[in-house]
C-alpha cells in the first residue's frame, strides 16, 4: 500500500511540476512572436489607410509613422518602400529602425510633396518577420490644391535697375544694383542701405561668412565707347558700409556676367565675359575659388561647359550645377547642364532637358529640387515658363507661362519657405523700348 502511495504521489509532483513550467510544454504549442503593429496618430490595420491634410503643392507635410512590436521576439525589418503611379508625390523622410525589440517602437517620417494638383495616392509597403502580417501595406491619400503667384508690389518707390542682383542678407530680401542697396523683410516695405555702393554692371553679389560681397563688373567710358573692366572685390557686414578687399597673388581677369556661388566654405567664380573693344568681348571658361576672398586659386583655365556667360549656378545635392548661359565661342544660346564637387572635373548631365537654351534666367533650389524661371531664348524671345528636377537630367515644366511678365535678368532667391522673383528686364525689338521691371513676385 505505502508503495502505491508513494508512486502515485510522484505522479502528481511530475504533473504539478510540468504544469508550473511552460517550457517543458511541446515546442509545437509555444513559439515566441513578433508582432507588428503600425500607427500615425492613431492605430492602422495592415490594408487600411492614412490620408494627409490637403495642401497647395510644392508644400510638404510630415507626418510621423511609428512602428511597435507587440510580440516578444524581435521585429525585423527588411525592407520600406513607396509604389504605384503616385508614389513620386510621397517620400520617406526617415526609416525605421531594422530591428526593434520586444515592446519596443521605432519612428520614421513620411511627408506628402503634391507636385500637380487633385487627388494623389501611393502604396506604403513594410516587408518584415511578422507571420501573420509579414507584407505590412498602407495606403497613403493625398490632394494637391493649385498655388499661384503673389504679386507683393506692382511698383517701388527707389528704381530697380536692369541686372540687380536680389539675395538673403541678415534674414532679409537685398537688392544690390546700381540704384544702391536696399534690404525688406517683406517684399512690399525696403529700406535704403546706401545710395552709394560700388555696384558696376554686370557685378556679381553673394553672401558669405556673414557679408554681402560685389565682384567685377564693367563700366562703359564717354563717347570713345571704351571699357574697364573690374577685377575689384568689396565686402560689407550690414550693406551700407563697404570695404575694398585687398588681394594678394594671382587673381582673375577683370569679367563680368560670371557665375558667382558659394560650396564647401569658398566662393566659386565661373566663366564670365571681358570687354576688349565696344561690343567686342573675350569669354572665359575658368574656375576659381578662394575662402577669404583675398587669396584666390585657379582651379581650371578650361571647364568643360566652355566660355559661356549669364549661365545659371546653383549649388545643389552637394554638388556645383551649370545650367544654360549663353556660349561666347559659337555665338549661341545654351540648355546643357553639368555637375562638379571640385571644381575642375565636370559631368555633363544632359544636353536637352527639354527647355529651350537660354541665358539670363532665374534658378533657385526649393523643395529639394532645381527650379529654373523664364530666360531670354535662343528664339531671341523672353520667356515666362518654370520647369524642375529632382536629379538635373528630367524636367517637368510646371508651368508654359504666368502671371509675371516674361522677362529676363531678374532676382530669384528662396526666402521664407517660398520662391521670389524681383524686377527684370524686357526689350520690345518693334518699337526698340527696353523695359526695367520693379514689380516682385512670390510663390
Amino acid at each position: 500500500m505505502k508503495k502505491i502511495l508513494i508512486l502515485l504521489s510522484a505522479v502528481i509532483l511530475i504533473y504539478l511540476w510540468g504544469c508550473d513550467d511552460p517550457t517543458s510544454m511541446d515546442a509545437e504549442t509555444y513559439t515566441e512572436t513578433s508582432i507588428l503593429s503600425f500607427s500615425i496618430d492613431s492605430s492602422i490595420e495592415n490594408g487600411g489607410s492614412y490620408t494627409f491634410t490637403d495642401s497647395k503643392i510644392f508644400t510638404t507635410e510630415e507626418v510621423t509613422a511609428t512602428i511597435k512590436n507587440e510580440g516578444d521576439s524581435e521585429l525585423t525589418i527588411t525592407n520600406v518602400a513607396l509604389s504605384g503611379d503616385d508614389s513620386d508625390n510621397f517620400n520617406l523622410i526617415s526609416e525605421p529602425d531594422s530591428s526593434i525589440a520586444a515592446g519596443a517602437s521605432s519612428s520614421f517620417k513620411i511627408a506628402f510633396d503634391g507636385l500637380s494638383t487633385g487627388e494623389k495616392n501611393a502604396t506604403l509597403t513594410i516587408s518584415n518577420n511578422d507571420s501573420d502580417n509579414s507584407t505590412f501595406t498602407v495606403t497613403l491619400n493625398g490632394t494637391g490644391t493649385s498655388r499661384a503667384w503673389t504679386e507683393v508690389t506692382s511698383s517701388l518707390d527707389w528704381t530697380l535697375s536692369t541686372d540687380s542682383d536680389t539675395v538673403v542678407f541678415n534674414n532679409e530680401l537685398c537688392s544690390v544694383s546700381d540704384s544702391g542697396v536696399y534690404s525688406s523683410s517683406d517684399g512690399k516695405t525696403w529700406e535704403s542701405k546706401t545710395t552709394s555702393n560700388t555696384y558696376e554692371y554686370g557685378s556679381r553679389n553673394i553672401v558669405f561668412n556673414e557679408k554681402l560681397w560685389n565682384m567685377g563688373g564693367y563700366l562703359l567710358l564717354g563717347n570713345d565707347k571704351s571699357y574697364t573692366n573690374y577685377d575689384t572685390i568689396y565686402s560689407s557686414s550690414d550693406g551700407a558700409n563697404w570695404a575694398q578687399v585687398e588681394t594678394s597673388g594671382d587673381i582673375w581677369d577683370g569679367r563680368s556676367n560670371m557665375g558667382l556661388l558659394v560650396y564647401k566654405d569658398k566662393m566659386w567664380i565661373l566663366g564670365g565675359r571681358y570687354f576688349s573693344a565696344y561690343q567686342v568681348s573675350d569669354y572665359y571658361s575658368d574656375v576659381w575659388s578662394s575662402s577669404d576672398g583675398k587669396t584666390w586659386t585657379q582651379v581650371t583655365d578650361s571647364a568643360s561647359w566652355g566660355k559661356i556667360i549669364c549661365q545659371g549656378v546653383v549649388v545643389f545635392d552637394d554638388k556645383m550645377w551649370v545650367l544654360g548661359g549663353y556660349d561666347g565661342s559659337s555665338s549661341s544660346y545654351l540648355n546643357d547642364i553639368w555637375y562638379s564637387s571640385n571644381g575642375e572635373d565636370w559631368t555633363e548631365v544632359t544636353s536637352s532637358p527639354g527647355w529651350s537654351a537660354r541665358s539670363s534666367f532665374g534658378v533657385v533650389v526649393y523643395d529639394d529640387k532645381m527650379w529654373i524661371l523664364g530666360g531670354y531664348t535662343e528664339n531671341e524671345s523672353y520667356a515666362n515658363d518654370i520647369w524642375y528636377s529632382s536629379d538635373g537630367e528630367n524636367w517637368t515644366e510646371f508651368s508654359s507661362s504666368n502671371d509675371w511678365a516674361a522677362r529676363s535678368l531678374m532676382g530669384t532667391v528662396v526666402y521664407n519657405d517660398k520662391i521670389w522673383l524681383v524686377g527684370g528686364y524686357y526689350y520690345d525689338g518693334s518699337t526698340y523700348t527696353g523695359t526695367d521691371y520693379d514689380d516682385i513676385w512670390s510663390w
